[in-house]
């Protein structure tokens, strides 16, 4: 809000004049009165006014049709709308049930008429499914807190990625001192922490802070036999019944994740049925350039600098046919994480075991989603994969998740250190079902044929969706970017991405809105056709219009398009963190037909 606009505001609540030191003053009646006049919103009046038949209150039964008609809520009665008066309400109207404009202003914030599905914040899918028939939020290289050449090892790592939903966590394993196993990126300068601490205080206590369904530790294991053997002791006495130690035998196909409640599972190599102990495995589990723990040689000067020209960091190439020595303690606690190296659709489709995974690149995966569509969608089906971020990105940047996802994949892993719009879509991704770390794919990826022809003409659905953005109508409280001068006024607009489908990415923007970040209107209106929507994510981004170009991001918020409410919806923005920015929103219109 500019002066101008501040100052006529001020002239409208002063009832007398007052100086002091040569400045008009207001009485505290008069500022009370002029926080009312800023908090107004005439967007939201008019509103009101229509259901309330042009009268200050609101009675149950307006509020019950304006909740009908407007935001198409659907098992609502007047009780229930009688209890949303006597919840938001605060004035003395409250005990008579009526609301005011104030209280359907706050009701209008509430998580209840929020734009994400409030019914979706809690767990309301199908969790009685193979695990293959769902996303798992992934994780990788969960200790570093920075980057991955000398950044920080750190067990809250782990804690803040579990305390987030993640359900696969990554344990990059080396030998330590006093035959102890520690955990840190290898043949870098990142600093290192022991095993033991990590399984205590973060996996044992934080796995089921936020969910209750089964994390899965991914093993990079870069140990030698004996403390292979001391992972195995650790992994059992510090977690005890939580391991998921069922024999392979005893099933038939991948459990459930209800199945599965407060379990951790290991994803790690196993010897063959009926081995002898000690004996050698395959070191050729992942598919290039993650971990290399199965080199044959260590350089015996691997924490020094020097080490990382020698040795060579991304991308240490393993020698095709390498063995190494697996301890049978440790193989006897792996069982439906079965680690394999990945070698085409075909191989494992004829010889591929269920409980059978394997790890790909970013960059293996990206081209198999583009040349073998069908099969990587098929492989998906019965066995899990996890895609990790390629070795090239030294400084923990990630990679677009969004069309491996579109293939079905379980495990896409990222580096929740890092933020950005990729981790912005992992977590639009994730928030739904409970933000339990597991959600349901989309019946076409899971059965039925596949076929990527019909998808993306919409033929394969009985219904494609019009979102109709009604109007991008306000915003309301939006910060200035912290570079900015504090006398600098912010020039808004709104930027609308569609993410999913190839079929369905769009883009749109508003005007801009000169010298107001306080309430900016902008009373603009989007349609766009939806055709895949179990894959579509909408993206709101706010930036401040620079003449410079800089356009800095103001906030954001993105939500996969499953979890839209209609109606007049507020979208309450975060920062590049996830971070609420409170009381930051843009104010929508949302019908989808």
């Amino acid at each position: 809000m500019n002066k101008d606009q501040a100052k006529d505001l001020f002239n409208k609540v002063l009832s007398a004049k007052r100086l002091r030191k040569g400045v008009s003053v207001i009485n505290e009646n008069e500022f009370a009165d002029f926080y009312a006049l800023l908090k107004e919103r005439p967007e939201l009046n008019d509103l009101f006014y229509k259901y309330s038949n042009k009268e200050e209150m609101l009675n149950p039964s307006q509020l019950l049709a304006f909740l009908q008609t407007e935001q198409k809520v659907i098992n609502v009665n007047e009780k229930k709308a009688a209890t949303f008066i006597n919840k938001y309400e605060h004035s003395g109207a409250k005990p008579a049930s009526f609301m005011s404009r104030e209280g359907f202003q706050t009701f209008l914030l509430s998580e209840e008429m929020d734009i994400f599905n409030f019914q979706h914040r809690k767990v309301f899918q199908d969790m009685e499914q193979p695990l293959s028939f769902y996303y798992i939020a992934s994780s990788h290289n969960t200790y570093l807190m920075a980057d991955q050449i000398a950044g920080e090892s750190s067990i809250e790592g782990y804690i803040r990625a579990l305390k987030m939903g993640c359900r696969c966590v990554e344990l990059d394993l080396w030998d330590g001192e006093d035959n102890e196993p520690i955990i840190y990126h290898g043949y870098t300068l990142t600093s290192k922490i022991l095993l033991k601490d990590v399984l205590s205080n973060a996996i044992k206590t934080y796995s089921f802070a936020t969910s209750e369904y089964p994390v899965i530790l991914s093993l990079e294991n870069h140990l030698s036999l004996d403390q292979q053997k001391i992972l195995a002791k650790h992994l059992k006495t510090i977690l005890g019944d939580m391991l998921y130690t069922q024999p392979i035998g005893e099933l038939s196909n991948l459990p459930s994740p209800k199945s599965l409640k407060k379990k951790i599972i290991i994803k790690n190599k196993k010897l063959p049925p009926k081995s002898k102990e000690e004996e050698t495995v395959s070191a050729d589990s992942e598919d290039d350039d993650e971990g290399r723990p199965t080199e044959i040689v260590q350089d015996a000067n691997a924490d020094k600098p020097k080490a990382l020209k020698k040795v060579g960091c991304p991308g240490r190439k393993k020698t095709k046919g390498t063995r190494v020595k697996l301890a049978q303690e440790l193989s006897d606690l792996v069982n439906i994480c079965t680690a394999v190296h990945f070698r085409s659709f075909d191989h494992a489709k004829k010889q591929g075991k269920w409980y059978e995974m394997s790890s790909l690149s970013e960059d293996k995966a990206y081209t198999l989603a583009d040349s073998k569509l069908e099969k990587f969608v098929e492989y998906n089906r019965k066995q899990l994969i996890r895609i990790y971020p390629s070795g090239k990105r030294q400084d923990s940047s990630n990679y677009d998740p969004i069309p491996l996802w579109n293939v079905g994949s379980h495990m896409v892993a990222l580096n929740y250190q890092t933020t950005g719009k990729y981790m912005m879509y992992n977590n639009a991704q994730f928030l739904t079902n409970g933000q339990c770390g597991y959600v349901l794919k989309p019946t076409f990826l899971v059965k039925g044929i596949y076929d990527s022809g019909m998808i993306s003409s919409g033929v394969m659905f009985r219904q494609m969706f019009t979102i109709k953005v009604n109007e991008i109508i306000s915003g309301q409280h939006l910060p200035r970017p912290d570079f900015e001068n504090k006398g600098d006024i912010i020039d808004p607009y709104v930027i609308i991405k569609v993410r999913g489908h190839e079929v369905d990415e769009r883009t749109f923007k508003t005007k801009v809105v000169q010298n107001n970040g306080f309430n900016p209107i902008w009373n603009e209106v989007f349609t766009f056709l939806i055709k895949v929507p179990q894959l579509a994510f909408v993206h709101f981004i706010v930036r401040d219009y620079s003449s410079t170009g800089r356009n800095e991001k103001l906030g954001e918020y993105c939500i996969q398009f499953e979890n839209i409410q209609q109606g007049y919806r507020h979208v309450h923005l975060v920062d590049k963190y996830n971070r609420p920015i409170i009381p930051a929103s843009i104010f929508v219109h949302v019908t989808i037909t």
